[in-house]
């Protein structure tokens, strides 16, 4: 098992984290598919890929950065993140 296999998305971050659909479509990548390989480097599955980017499922904590490579992006913009008034 890969470090950090059993780290989970905590719960009030959940809806927050997915955002792989709507950053495929602002780059114009609403049909590109991970490769077999790339699927291998993140543990997942083309079926999990799906369900990732149609938010029935959210990927661990350990695939956000193999996710975030292959969309050309930073972690911090696959997680909403809002400014919390002071």
């Amino acid at each position: 098992m890969r470090a950090g296999a059993s780290e989970r998305i905590p719960k009030q971050l959940k809806d927050k984290v997915n955002r792989i659909k709507e950053i495929m479509q602002q780059r114009g990548m609403e049909w590109v598919r991970p490769s077999d390989q790339k699927l291998k480097e993140m543990n997942a599955t083309y079926s999990m890929w799906n369900m990732w980017v149609n938010k029935k499922a959210d990927p661990q904590l350990y695939q956000l950065q193999y996710i975030a490579n292959f969309l050309g992006c930073s972690i911090d913009e696959l997680i909403e993140r809002k400014e919390v008034a002071a």
